[in-house]
This record gives structure tokens, C-alpha cells and sequence, in this order.
């Protein structure tokens, strides 16, 4: 499956492996979400600032704590898989995030 990018800016920094992370839009398109791209780096800046090695894409489902809801995240840093609010899961694709994703929503939906 190609993933669609928002503009080809967000495409370009993804592609150049800037640590960054990626949210999807209401029209299922990858963007670049700088406030939690932020955090995220703040939670883990020793290594996102210093390990150029560790750059690549990371297709993850990302849990937050306080409300048990998934979402997705293309993380360009295997340094930003981590945050003390949420629990990350790192998928092998986009394909299987976004199939654990339904899977995730859907537990949550049925335990209201």
C-alpha cells in the first residue's frame, strides 16, 4: 500500500529520515505534527539528538495512558518509539499498524 502525503513537504522530511513524528489526517494522509513531535523529543532527546544510526522509518500504534485511545504514528527514529504516557507498539508496516489499530479501537469500543 502507498502512503499519501498531506503536502510533499511532510513526503520530504519522512523520506530524509528527520526525526520527526507523522499523524494521519481526516483524509487518511500522513502530515508532520510538530507539537508531538516535540514531546516525543523531549522524552527522548539523548538519543533522537545524538544516534544518526537509529533513523528509519517505525510504523507504530500508540496508546495513550490517560484514555486507552490507539492511533497511529510514523516515527523517522527508532529513539522516538518511547513516551511515558503511552504505550508504543512497533509494527513491521503500515499494513499491520493499521490492521492492530481497528483491532485496538474496536476492543475499545466494545468494552463501553
Amino acid at each position: 500500500m502507498d502512503l499519501k502525503w498531506m503536502t510533499g513537504y511532510d513526503q520530504f522530511l519522512a523520506e530524509e529520515l528527520i526525526p520527526a513524528v507523522f499523524v494521519l489526517s481526516h483524509e487518511a494522509e500522513l502530515r508532520v505534527d510538530v507539537e508531538r513531535t516535540r514531546d516525543f523529543v523531549r522524552e527522548n532527546s539523548e538519543s533522537v539528538l545524538t544516534d544518526r544510526a537509529a533513523r528509519k522509518w517505525c510504523h507504530c500504534v500508540v496508546v495513550d495512558r490517560a484514555t486507552s485511545w490507539p492511533q497511529y504514528m510514523l516515527f523517522t527514529h527508532k529513539g522516538l518509539c518511547a513516551h511515558s504516557r503511552a504505550e508504543i507498539i512497533v509494527c513491521d508496516d503500515f499494513v499491520t499498524a493499521q490492521s492492530l489499530l481497528e483491532e485496538k479501537r474496536a476492543l475499545l469500543y466494545n468494552a463501553q
